[in-house]
């Protein structure tokens, strides 16, 4: 699967996280989330 974020519509809530974790991991230094490899 390819994703890819819009940083301009992002608001940094990490809801992609809570809605699709097998796609998406938080980081444990800042919480920001990112797509998983």
């Amino acid at each position: 699967m390819k994703v890819w974020v819009d940083s301009e519509r992002c608001q940094g809530h990490t809801l992609c996280a809570m809605i699709a974790p097998e796609s998406f991991e938080l980081s444990d230094i800042d919480g920001t989330a990112s797509p998983v490899n």
